[in-house]
């Protein structure tokens, strides 16, 4: 039996990854930065939408927004609020068993976990040399280029060439500058950027569980990098690990020590 032409089909290939991203504290007002998200086949993120959906469905919760669910003052729908109402006394055991509940839709799926803290601060009061050159002397630039890096070398363990398609949280104050980015990037990485990545979008968290989950894993991460400054023997959270499959697949913390050591190469 003649194998060679399936193999030449497995050799060729070809499949769209998505890339669901978002930013927990802004990067220009913020000390510290997460820009985290997840990237999947296509087809794994219809089921994880089936998935998520369902888990939202069984504890009756809107759309996953992490700064809604641990202040709901701030969420100006006021759908949180009904919800910390409505569960009473029970609110904080009940908020943390349900976001456990969709922490564990992710450990349970084939996302895989993307992107970094910044100490932003620290990284804007560096000397200005050749590393924070190359990242454009922007803290962002070193988050969006970190998060597309690291999607695409996830994505080289497995067989064929494949293109990415980012979707980023819809923000009208910094969809510009992430398109800007993109174009800058292209023409300093054109081998690693121009050539995989497919399509940049922006779209409602509402609507896709993907940037609901990437908020989820932005805003741990910060939470984590915040907690080890103050005490580095500091735990990930249980939520942290079941996104992060245990560690296996988690943000990039880049800390003072970190930016000083990559800034000093």
């Amino acid at each position: 039996m003649n194998l060679t032409p399936l193999f030449r089909r497995e050799q060729a290939f070809v499949a769209n990854f998505y890339l669901y991203a978002d930013e927990s504290g802004k990067m220009q007002k913020s000390e510290y930065t997460s820009f985290c998200g997840f990237v999947a086949y296509d087809l794994e993120w219809w089921r994880f939408y089936q998935e998520w959906e369902s888990c939202r469905f069984s504890w009756e919760v809107p759309a996953i927004h992490m700064a809604y669910i641990h202040d709901p003052t701030r969420d100006k729908s006021g759908a949180w609020g009904k919800v910390k109402d409505r569960w009473g006394n029970t609110w904080e055991h009940r908020k943390q068993d349900m976001l456990q509940a969709f922490a564990r839709v992710i450990r349970t799926s084939n996302l895989v976990c993307v992107g970094s803290t910044i100490d932003s601060e620290h990284f804007v009061k560096m000397p200005d040399k050749p590393y924070k050159q190359a990242m454009g002397n922007d803290p962002l630039y070193l988050a969006f280029y970190n998060l597309v890096r690291n999607a695409i070398d996830k994505m080289d363990n497995v067989q064929g060439h494949h293109t990415l398609s980012v979707i980023i949280d819809d923000d009208q104050q910094s969809a510009h500058n992430y398109y800007d980015l993109l174009g800058s990037m292209r023409k300093q990485f054109p081998k690693d950027v121009s050539e995989r990545i497919s399509e940049l979008g922006f779209a409602n968290d509402v609507a896709f569980p993907g940037l609901q989950a990437a908020d989820m894993i932005a805003y741990e991460s910060r939470s984590l990098m915040i907690a080890k400054k103050q005490d580095p023997d500091t735990e990930p959270s249980l939520i942290y690990a079941l996104m992060t499959k245990e560690g296996l697949h988690q943000p990039t913390l880049y800390t003072p020590y970190f930016l000083d050591m990559l800034n000093n190469v």
